[in-house]
């Protein structure tokens, strides 16, 4: 959805700005000597229009590449200020800042005279786009050799000003006849310019290619996305696959074809021109994946070219990558983005060689409550008896080893502590030799101890967001306790309170299944947050086993003498915990 201020930039000022611009060559000729004839209406505006208006409906739906299509074939007729604000929103919505950072300078250049309102909108989004625009230098090559810079033509070298590119991985290729052309993947920080050292080999050994079109008609021809000449068309190549296609004015042109140079041989090429009524740009992660369309490979990087309109198998792949093959749907007349992201192939040695195994330690702290609790205490709390939700705290040190295939090992060793008291619950205070006293009391009951054991997990994803699952187990050795307060009524009638605590050792096995989210906030240091549930199983009951007596009043004073609450467990055989969880990891 688009934010209000470019929603009143396409919307309210282009439906009034757009409207003056198509009427201001009737108002300039106004201005013009009385005998001079008043310009003629300029061609093409109302295709303009309506281009405008179809561009409008697809970013209203966030159609982002259809919208800037329409935009830009707008401008190129009749350019107004609105379609270029908005042509600029479109290329930034698909990353492409730095062709948006130049649509909004000739946009000011062109139209100095825009309102406050549009210039504060276009100004700022020149700030933002700057902070993710950085630039390529390079140096060293031939003269008139061709620059492509992720599938996009930049001129010849020199270029005179280092050249302008999205921050990120780039894929720049460098051709010129007679040289074995150059091809490499650059990383550019925002504001960085980056100089590349591109000279060029001389080619020693190669083949001929000729390149015709079956009609004779004369088109642009394209070697491996570069614009070499016109058809017919030869020259001597290196060896090995080369993708050919042609280009013709409008949508003439022809799909990407194979061509295979030997050594010393001639290579022909005859393609028949047909029109190509749709477009497509591919963007492959990561940015130097291969890149083959119905089985041609178009080359390393983004692509973007026409094809037929229909269905297109599109196959990209990369080294230390799982291959990926989608089927891209083409609209006559529209033109579509795809994005492909490669999954990591963890069983391969590329992947190793950029990710080796690394020791680890993390420090994880959680608060939650008990699903399931148990023991007699609990179980007999009914009636107007409440008994609160089980409350859970744990911190976990862990130590381990991530493996380059993901799968991580540690030991941890952790402090859990819990409680889960009951309030007004009836219970009987047994004097010895006497029937019981009746009364009510309230239990604060806790459980706390250390936990120790091996855990096992594994990691999805290599860039913000990491996930990882993991699951523990071991053995928790630890005390529960109970302090219980209440008031009692002897047998003859006086009330008397207790005050009274009671221990026991407490031995349990325990699983714990984690999930985790979370990214890098330093280097080799991940920020985490994630939810941890603890299955316990007992092995030794902590038990109210009266351990401590109760002192009723004294006979003289109408009390009952000394009396027990008698055997009653504290905790359950089986408890449940869940708890949310914040952690840091340091990989070394």
């Amino acid at each position: 959805m688009r934010s209000p201020l470019p929603r009143l930039v396409s919307r309210v000022v282009a439906v009034v700005v757009v409207a003056l611009a198509f009427l201001a060559t009737a108002r300039r000729s106004d201005a013009q000597p009385a005998d001079t004839p008043p310009s003629p209406a300029a061609p093409g505006r109302e295709e303009a229009r309506a281009l405008f208006e179809t561009g409008l409906a697809h970013f209203d739906r966030g159609e982002w590449s259809a919208a800037l299509a329409d935009f830009m074939r707008s401008r190129a007729i009749f350019p107004t200020r609105t379609a270029g604000l908005n042509a600029a929103v479109c290329l930034r919505k698909e990353g492409r800042f730095d062709e948006a950072l130049e649509v909004l300078e000739d946009v000011l250049r062109t139209f100095p005279d825009l309102d406050r309102q549009e210039r504060a909108f276009a100004e700022k989004e020149m700030t933002d786009l700057r902070a993710a625009v950085g630039a390529i230098d390079p140096v060293g090559s031939e003269p008139g050799a061709t620059l492509v810079i992720d599938g996009r033509a930049r001129g010849t070298f020199p270029p005179g000003t280092p050249l302008r590119v999205p921050a990120g991985a780039r894929v720049v290729r460098i051709y010129k006849e007679g040289f074995a052309p150059y091809e490499r993947r650059v990383d550019v920080a925002g504001r960085q310019v980056v100089t590349l050292d591109a000279r060029l080999t001389p080619l020693l050994t190669g083949g001929r290619l000729v390149v015709a079109e079956a009609g004779g008609a004369t088109l642009d021809v394209l070697i491996d996305d570069v614009v070499v000449g016109k058809t017919p068309w030869e020259a001597t190549l290196a060896v090995g696959r080369h993708t050919v296609s042609l280009r013709g004015a409008g949508d003439l042109g022809t799909q990407p074809a194979d061509a295979t140079v030997a050594k010393d041989d001639v290579t022909r090429l005859t393609l028949s021109a047909e029109a190509l009524d749709a477009s497509m740009r591919v963007i492959p992660t990561p940015a130097g994946a291969l890149v083959s369309i119905d089985g041609v490979i178009v080359g390393h990087g983004v692509w973007e070219g026409r094809l037929r309109s229909g269905a297109h198998r599109l196959e990209v792949a990369a080294d230390g990558f799982l291959p990926r093959t989608r089927e891209a749907v083409l609209v006559k007349g529209e033109r579509s983005s795809v994005s492909v992201e490669l999954e990591r192939d963890v069983s391969s040695g590329a992947f190793r060689a950029q990710n080796p195994g690394r020791l680890f330690v993390e420090a994880d702290v959680g608060v939650g409550f008990g699903l399931a609790f148990g023991g007699d205490i609990r179980a007999a709390c009914t009636d107007s008896c409440s008994a609160q939700v089980p409350v859970a705290a744990s911190v976990v040190l862990r130590g381990g080893y991530r493996f380059s295939s993901r799968i991580m090992l540690g030991i941890d060793v952790g402090y859990m502590a819990m409680s889960a008291g009951t309030s007004a619950r009836k219970t009987e205070l047994t004097p010895r030799g006497l029937a019981a006293d009746t009364g009510t009391t309230d239990d604060a009951l806790y459980m706390r101890g250390i936990r120790v054991g091996p855990s096992a997990g594994y990691r999805f994803g290599e860039h913000f967001p990491f996930v990882t699952v993991r699951l523990g187990a071991g053995a928790f050795i630890g005390s529960a306790g109970d302090n219980r307060t209440g008031t009692f009524t002897t047998k003859s009638g006086a009330p008397f309170d207790v005050d009274v605590s009671e221990s026991s050792r407490a031995v349990y096995l325990y699983a714990a299944p984690e999930a985790r989210i979370g990214g890098l906030i330093a280097s080799r240091l991940e920020a985490s947050v994630g939810i941890e549930l603890m299955f316990l199983a007992a092995l030794e009951r902590p038990a109210w086993t009266d351990a401590q007596a109760v002192v009723a009043l004294p006979a003289s004073q109408g009390g009952d003498g000394l009396a027990t609450f008698g055997r009653q467990t504290m905790a359950g055989a089986f408890l449940v915990t869940a708890a949310p969880t914040v952690g840091l990891q340091y990989a070394f």
